[in-house]
């Protein structure tokens, strides 16, 4: 079974054109097409691409946001990924310095 944030149903109805109610919202995010989609894709962080453009950012099974249609996911990830070596290298910097 899929959960909806309410952060997801908000950002549905605020960036995909057409839909004017929480439960239209509602109804698109747990759709039978996100439903397959979220159940064939392994656990973790999946998008699922819209007709409108917008993806839906599904975590561990849980809707959780949508995303505007411009977003760029490539650059969202390497940026996310340049961010997390950055904490690394911190982490065993500092970790190194106190033995």
């Amino acid at each position: 079974m899929i959960r909806v944030t309410a952060h997801a149903i908000a950002r549905a109805m605020e960036r995909i054109p057409g839909l004017k109610s929480e439960a239209q919202a509602l109804a698109l995010l747990k759709s039978a097409a996100v439903t397959a989609a979220v159940d064939f894709a392994p656990r973790g962080s999946i998008y699922i691409r819209l007709a409108s453009g917008n993806r839906i950012a599904v975590e561990d099974g849980n809707v959780v946001t949508v995303l505007p249609s411009h977003m760029n996911i490539r650059k969202l990830s390497s940026e996310a990924h340049r961010y997390r070596q950055r904490v690394r290298a911190e982490i065993i910097a500092n970790w190194s310095k106190r033995g």
